[in-house]
């Protein structure tokens, strides 16, 4: 299992005792609108690269440009970055549930990780927050001081992001900025990778000690493709410890 996944296989236990752990639901279901955007960007792309043009009547110079394909692009480039910096605020309210040390705003996780008040060991290192910053930095603009243009370079299209917002907010992308959209796309799912780590580094630091390991509980039983298994119109369910349920979901006891 990946960081996420085995973060959400043990948030399905002991959530009466840390109802915070909840949280990873709402989590995941921002990864999957990420997963979404990251599925279907490049489909946008090319229709935007395939978009219908027609002469202007009576001025032969002038294109008429079909708007929609663009539109689009830019809806789903801004929603890429909304949600990142969503999931990212989630993980944040989740980590400062399970420690006071960690601020509730990923931004603010992220500014004491760079001055040396918080440990990078829970993101994989400092350098690791340049992805978020990006994407929230775009984010920002989009969100509170600009809209998203999508301009040509070459037969590629490219993001523009205006530079309208607060001066301390433009710091990775101080001047006006022409992105390739593959940019975006990476910058978001590096970004992803670091909350995930973040996630499951404080699961292990801050919840995983205060567990009973030796406990009994109920989990599920499942087939080969993650679904419940039900027999006579009634879910399959076994008994384990909970050391042996969080090894199951790939935690090394």
């Amino acid at each position: 299992m990946g960081d996420f996944e085995s973060l959400h296989w043990a948030a399905r236990q002991a959530n009466d005792t840390f109802p915070f752990l909840l949280l990873v639901d709402e989590w995941g279901n921002k990864r999957q609108h990420i997963a979404c955007y990251l599925h279907d960007m490049p489909g946008l792309v090319g229709a935007y690269e395939r978009r219908a043009t027609k002469p202007h009547l009576g001025h032969s110079e002038v294109v008429e440009v079909d708007p929609l394909p663009g539109l689009r692009l830019a809806a789903a480039c801004e929603g890429l970055a909304n949600s990142v910096y969503g999931a990212c605020d989630i993980a944040a309210t989740f980590g400062n549930a399970a420690s006071d040390s960690i601020p509730r705003s990923f931004n603010q996780f992220c500014k004491k990780v760079r001055i040396g008040k918080l440990d990078g060991g829970l993101v994989g290192g400092v350098e690791n927050l340049e992805w978020y910053a990006r994407v929230r930095e775009i984010r920002t603009e989009w969100a509170h001081h600009s809209s998203i243009f999508i301009g040509v370079s070459g037969d590629q299209p490219v993001v523009v992001v205006k530079p309208l917002r607060r001066r301390d907010d433009r710091v990775v992308l101080p001047e006006q900025a022409m992105l390739r959209v593959q940019e975006l796309l990476d910058w978001s799912g590096r970004a992803v990778h670091v909350i995930d780590r973040f996630g499951i580094e404080v699961y292990k630091r801050y919840v995983l000690p205060r567990l009973d390991l030796d406990s009994q509980v109920v989990s599920l039983e499942l087939d080969a493709r993650g679904f419940p298994i039900v027999r006579d119109r009634k879910v399959q369910t076994y008994k384990t410890t909970m050391r042996e349920y969080l090894r199951r979901g790939g935690f090394d006891l």
